[in-house]
């Protein structure tokens, strides 16, 4: 059970951001590609901080990849996602 429960949400973000300002879980997200291949990168402690995840987003324009993480990924500190030729992302956060 999550020290969380109950304070689920979602994150929409066009560009390189903070989604969650505190600790969390990271629960699942979709990605739609620009038309180049690129990737979507979550880390634990902002711009600089430690990769928990790193995906793969298809060179199509406006393909969604979607991926769920069944147990949910923790964060610590906060959850920063770097979006690399990705036009938007849109984010499950607990």
């Amino acid at each position: 059970m999550s020290d969380f429960a109950g304070k689920m949400r979602s994150y929409y973000a066009t560009a390189s951001s903070t989604a969650s300002g505190g600790a969390g879980r990271l629960w699942g997200y979709v990605a739609a590609g620009d038309g180049t291949a690129g990737s979507v990168t979550f880390l634990d402690g902002g711009a600089g901080g430690t990769t928990i995840w790193y995906g793969p987003v298809p060179a199509t324009a406006g393909l969604a990849t979607s991926f769920t993480f069944p147990q949910g990924l923790d964060y610590g500190t906060n959850l920063y996602v770097t979006l690399s030729h990705v036009s938007n992302v849109s984010v499950l956060i607990e």
